[in-house]
């Protein structure tokens, strides 16, 4: 595979019907701050770490759904976990069956969970 270290991903957009809200919740699940971004009448609320941002965007349209995936260390996982837990929000670590509660890593990482956001949008978050 060809790879470029001078190439980085700097944003990704995902749509919602309430931005302000996904951001918040993917804040929390993550342990990070939320900032908002872009014009004061139509905001992007934003997550940002390791130099990127994820950006929510607020839409009345169909929203076609996406799926994320974060790489974290062991200990940035396991507070992961415990946020999901303490937010009340349904994981697994395997993406046909992300309710199963579970967070070995079938892929052979030390763990995986997969869960979804209010629009429907599956995050991963693995080791």
């Amino acid at each position: 595979m060809k790879t470029n270290n001078d190439i980085q991903l700097d944003h990704l957009a995902i749509p919602t019907t309430d931005a302000k809200k996904s951001a918040e919740l993917l804040a929390a699940i993550l342990g990070i701050d939320t900032f908002t971004d872009g014009h004061p009448e139509d905001p992007f609320y934003c997550v940002a770490f390791g130099g990127t941002q994820i950006m929510f965007t607020e839409t009345k349209q169909k929203i076609d759904l996406v799926h994320c995936a974060f790489r974290v260390s062991e200990r940035k996982f396991s507070e992961v976990v415990a946020n999901l837990k303490r937010i009340g929000l349904v994981y697994g670590n395997d993406h046909e069956n992300p309710t199963n509660f579970e967070t070995s890593d079938f892929l052979g990482g030390k763990g995986r969970v997969y869960f979804y956001m209010p629009d429907g949008h599956m995050l991963e978050v693995c080791t």
